[in-house]
């Protein structure tokens, strides 16, 4: 069984950090928000969509879809904030993601995003 389990959060992992490199290319590519070094996107795509989301995808069964998306916009949403109030890892050229303006509406909008990742990581690793 445990065997099982660690397969099953390197596959949780594996996508996540998919997911995430994909996600920071396209916004590094669009200039939706820019990080302040080198290395943050890099602990982002690991700690973050691999770790983070990535581990929590492996309660799909338990929570199904929708917990996940709660639960992942909830940690996402205190992480953009976390990112404003301590970290700055990155920011929103203009204050501005997309068509959001203000700390507030980006970190909820961005928050929505993040809900998806653990959502589709799951979906994923079921299709797999």
């Amino acid at each position: 069984m445990r065997w099982a389990s660690e397969v099953a959060f390197l596959e949780a992992l594996g996508i996540g950090v998919a997911l995430g490199a994909g996600g920071e290319a396209l916004a590094r590519a669009l200039r939706l928000w820019v990080y302040h070094r080198p290395v943050y996107p890099l602990v982002n795509v690991v700690g973050m969509f691999g770790g983070v989301m990535g581990g929590l995808s492996l309660l799909g069964p338990e929570l199904g879809s929708a917990g996940l998306f709660a639960i992942g916009w909830a940690i996402g949403f205190g992480y953009e904030w976390l990112n404003f109030l301590v970290l700055d890892w990155w920011h929103f050229p203009g204050d501005r993601f997309l068509v959001f303006r203000g700390r507030g509406a980006c970190a909820a909008s961005v928050a929505t995003l993040w809900g998806l990742v653990p959502a589709a990581n799951a979906l994923l690793r079921r299709a797999l």
